[in-house]
């Protein structure tokens, strides 16, 4: 009632504290949380590219970005996703596409969240979205050594004369990349000078491709047939049908996929059953057989870990743990 009058008209429910608050916090969460909507229309595939051309340029190529750029990116579907609609969700999936080992998932997946970062310091989206991943705990891949008969095994099974020459390279302890990029100039008559930069063909000097550590290796070889081969040509890619296109990281996998898991034999890719036991074999296993077989052989951690590129500790801490005669040998000799 105001002034005798009666007011009518719709009741305005009061809202409770409870449902207030509640919904108050869900947009603060939502504020902190959901990545804004931005305006940027180029494609994630664009901006990699943008990333990886401004890298070279600046004379510090990415090639693990430039590796996701070309094997977990562009091929699929997401490449062609506007930069500001990458979500978390998004980073997850793309991240699933990646090898299983602890050590090369996170390199892929820091080398994307880094780029995606770049991209909103550059003001192409407002917050990168891997802010709002969750911590993946990648797994520490088991690691399968050969024997000395499997390695003969192996070694027969039907390779192409130039990934043969690859398995034979990573068996004497080179990386997947590294194999790709030796050439028959880097031999010197006893062992292989992995070089961190080579010249392009402009003159200038350029960053080897696969090659993670930051200066110059040199390997001896191990394998007489190795040694062999290398001195049969001077010049040229040692991985290579042509000795001039090394081949690529794609159809490395291609042909591993065709000998190792069997060759397709429909357009749904159904694979034909090999008639060997290697099909749980791994490019990177035939380099940890190489660390075994260093270790096995007495080589100290210091040598063996400079053989392979890797650090002293992390050797150590990957294979010699798995060896029981260490272990009893250091057992022996503390034997009160």
């Amino acid at each position: 009632m105001l002034s005798g009058r009666l007011l009518i008209g719709p009741a305005v429910p009061k809202q409770s504290t409870v449902a207030l608050t509640r919904e108050l916090a869900e947009k603060a969460w939502l504020d902190k949380h959901q990545p804004p909507s931005s305006s940027c229309t180029k494609t994630l595939e664009w901006w990699i590219k943008e990333d990886l051309d401004a890298a070279e340029a600046s004379g510090t190529p990415n090639p693990i970005l430039g590796t996701v750029y070309d094997q977990y990116v562009r091929p699929f579907k997401w490449a062609t996703k506007l930069l500001g609609e990458i979500t978390a969700e998004d980073l997850v999936t793309i991240q699933e596409q990646f090898p299983k080992s602890a050590g090369t998932g996170r390199r892929y997946g820091s080398a994307l969240h880094a780029s995606l970062a770049r991209a909103a310091k550059a003001g192409h989206i407002a917050t990168a979205p891997a802010l709002t991943l969750p911590k993946t705990n990648w797994k520490q891949q088991f690691k399968r050594v050969l024997s000395p008969e499997e390695r003969k095994a192996f070694l027969a099974l039907p390779w192409r004369p130039a990934m043969r020459i690859g398995v034979l390279l990573m068996f004497n302890g080179l990386r997947g990349g590294e194999a790709r990029g030796v050439r028959y100039e880097d031999f010197d008559g006893e062992g292989i000078l992995l070089r961190r930069q080579i010249l392009s063909d402009n003159g200038k000097p350029k960053v080897k491709q696969g090659l993670k550590s930051q200066e110059d290796r040199w390997v001896p070889v191990i394998s007489p047939d190795l040694k062999n081969i290398l001195k049969s040509r001077k010049k040229g890619y040692v991985m290579s049908e042509d000795g001039v296109n090394p081949i690529a990281p794609w159809l490395f996998r291609s042909m591993w996929d065709c000998v190792i898991k069997g060759p397709t034999i429909d357009r749904k890719h159904t694979r034909k059953k090999p008639d060997h036991p290697f099909t749980d074999v791994t490019p990177h296993d035939l380099r940890s057989t190489c660390a075994m077989m260093l270790l096995e052989a007495g080589i100290d951690l210091r040598t063996s870990a400079e053989i392979l590129g890797h650090d002293p500790a992390m050797l150590a801490q990957i294979y010699a743990r798995s060896r029981k005669d260490l272990k009893i040998a250091a057992a022996k000799k503390l034997a009160i």
